[in-house]
């Protein structure tokens, strides 16, 4: 099998996952539509057990998550900070602007992470009449690069957010991997955050997100189901919807898959260190990037397929999930070192 080291998105539904969407109700009796089901009102205690404090959407993809998240906590004038290189900035295709009516304001990162300074900077035109009003911080953890935001990271930039009556949004693809490098749960990481969005398919789900609205917030929870609708995120078979998501944090499934996922990209690593190919970031979480010659690629992708994440710098991403397995890293270190061992 040729597995794929290009996305976490090209992993196949988790078997237990892809069990639970099989599932009838318990009783035999056909589930109410829109939400109001018994494994919609589960997944809200699971999320409230496990997150504390926040009330859970579902919808469909990412980008639905991080739009109608952000949307109900801004306005027309005002804009969101987020990092330079942040799915939000560079790959949802406008609609953030276009959707959810908002403006982004990209900001330097440095290695994925947004700096306090940096986001300080961006503050000095508030309340000039000319200028969108920032409103929200959004932080993706893990970053783009694959890199974690510490606990004492987030509690600064929080404090922050706090002090300049600031929300702080967290776009969270892949947050349960980002958790289990840090050794912390959910609930401990969560608790900084104003709004979510929790990834699924990423993490071994066929389709849907989870958009979380601190309790402290009623307006935006209330606003939520509105825009989840109008944005045309509002699914009428949420059973099996939720079905999915009560498979993945039921027995800690969140937990095993996090943990095979950053321990292959861990030993990915180290494996390509030792063949001289060290990691141009930190590898916090299932991704690993480093520079292959371009005259390489070729050959290595149909080794493993993988994406080239900057031509100019020869940069390239591999990324693992919870189906890679060692034999994928062996074949893949081989590949590298009968290409560039010196004849």
């Amino acid at each position: 099998m040729n597995r794929s080291l290009a996305s976490d998105n090209h992993s196949f539904v988790h078997p237990e996952i892809l069990k639970s969407l099989t599932q009838p109700p318990p009783d035999g009796s056909q589930p109410p539509a829109y939400g109001m089901d018994s494994a919609s009102i589960e997944l809200q205690k699971k999320v409230e057990e496990l997150f504390g404090g926040f009330q859970s959407f579902l919808v469909f993809n990412g980008t639905a998550a991080n739009v109608i998240g952000l949307s109900t906590f801004t306005k027309s004038y005002q804009s969101v900070l987020c990092a330079d290189i942040s799915h939000l900035q560079l790959d949802e295709c406008g609609a953030p602007e276009k959707i959810g009516g908002f403006k982004l304001i990209g900001l330097q990162s440095h290695k994925g992470k947004l700096k306090l300074e940096t986001l300080q900077t961006a503050l000095t035109r508030l309340g000039d009449q000319h200028h969108s009003q920032a409103i929200v911080v959004s932080l993706t953890q893990p970053t783009e690069l694959g890199t974690v935001y510490t606990m004492e990271e987030l509690a600064e930039i929080s404090n922050f957010c706090k002090k300049n009556k600031l929300y702080l949004h967290c776009d969270g693809a892949r947050f349960s991997n980002a958790c289990f490098y840090l050794g912390v749960s959910l609930k401990e990481m969560a608790h900084f955050f104003d709004v979510m969005s929790f990834g699924g398919t990423k993490n071994g789900l066929l389709f849907g997100e989870l958009i979380l609205i601190k309790n402290s917030h009623p307006e935006a929870i209330h606003d939520v189901k509105f825009y989840r609708k109008q944005f045309l995120n509002l699914a009428s078979k949420s059973f099996p919807m939720a079905q999915q998501f009560l498979a993945y944090f039921n027995n800690d499934l969140f937990y095993k898959i996090a943990k095979h996922s950053c321990t292959m990209a861990l030993e990915f690593s180290e494996k390509l260190s030792a063949l001289g190919f060290l990691p141009e970031y930190p590898v916090e979480s299932n991704a690993v990037f480093l520079k292959i010659k371009p005259e390489h690629n070729k050959a290595l992708k149909k080794i493993r397929f993988y994406y080239v994440w900057d031509p100019m710098s020869h940069l390239v991403r591999l990324m693992t999930s919870f189906e890679t397995t060692h034999e994928d890293i062996h074949e893949f270190c081989v590949g590298v070192e009968s290409l560039t061992q010196t004849k």
